[in-house]
């Protein structure tokens, strides 16, 4: 997959879901930088785990 495509499924997922994961982080943290911090970390590591190739999941 291009880096183009990947940017683009990042920025869709976050157009969709940020707003609702930033919220959720909020609740257990109370803190909005914090959460906007934990909310960043989830989405980098789910797409880092998503986009590797088979071999690299093994």
């Amino acid at each position: 997959m291009l880096k183009e495509q990947k940017d683009a499924h990042l920025s869709r997922a976050m157009t969709m879901h940020g707003d609702y994961l930033l919220r959720v982080c909020n609740t257990y943290v109370q803190d909005w930088a914090v959460a906007e911090d934990l909310a960043q970390d989830t989405f980098v590591n789910f797409f880092q785990r998503v986009f590797k190739t088979p071999a690299e999941r093994s």
